[in-house]
């Protein structure tokens, strides 16, 4: 499955005052990302995306996507396995003219499929019988 989420980021909203969005997903692993900044973005918003309140993408703490007329894509495989199912998307822009909206797509894939040894015994019993 895939997710795809527009973010509207207002004028001159600082790296103090994040603009945070909710991200709903659904049960299983994460292995795609897609991070679309359209031109006119001009490098002037910045994007980090948080499961809870632990920083994910980019991974170092102090990083942050930013860019324009680009898509930065990248593949992961990060179980999402517990409730409530969502990222934080936090953005903020230092553009003092323009909002910006940026687009954030999430591949979610069933865990029987790219982890299956995450399954327990039963679980897997079932999937190969077809019988879930």
């Amino acid at each position: 499955m895939i997710f795809n989420k527009e973010i509207q980021t207002e004028i001159y909203t600082s790296q103090v005052t994040y603009q945070k969005t909710k991200f709903k997903l659904c049960h299983g692993i994460i292995h795609k990302i897609d991070i679309v900044f359209p031109p006119g973005c001009l490098g002037l918003v910045f994007c980090v995306i948080y499961d809870n309140t632990h920083q994910v993408w980019p991974s170092n703490p102090d990083g942050y996507f930013r860019s324009d007329a680009e898509i930065i894509s990248f593949r992961e495989h990060l179980p999402f396995l517990a409730a409530p199912y969502e990222l934080n998307v936090m953005t903020f822009s230092v553009d003092d003219t323009y909002s910006h909206a940026i687009t954030v797509r999430v591949g979610v894939l069933p865990v029987q499929v790219l982890a299956p040894w995450l399954l327990s015994y039963d679980e897997r019993i079932r999937a190969a019988l077809g019988s879930e």
